[in-house]
């Protein structure tokens, strides 16, 4: 894509839900903090949320 072009709304869609992913995640790690005392990596939250919820986040996920 070109300066030009305007992203396709697939492309707007997959943004959306990929900063939608990020944001549980940050709340994921922030909810581990405080209930455990430990602050997961984001890379290490990423992989246990993944492996904990990704299964039940929208497949058709509307911003």
């Amino acid at each position: 894509m070109n300066a030009d072009e305007q992203p396709s709304s697939e492309q707007v869609t997959f943004s959306h839900r990929m900063a939608a992913q990020v944001r549980l995640i940050e709340q994921y790690r922030l909810q581990q903090f405080f209930a455990t005392g430990r602050m997961p990596g984001r890379d290490e939250a990423a992989a246990e949320w993944i492996a904990r919820f990704a299964a039940d986040f929208p497949q058709s996920f509307n911003s």
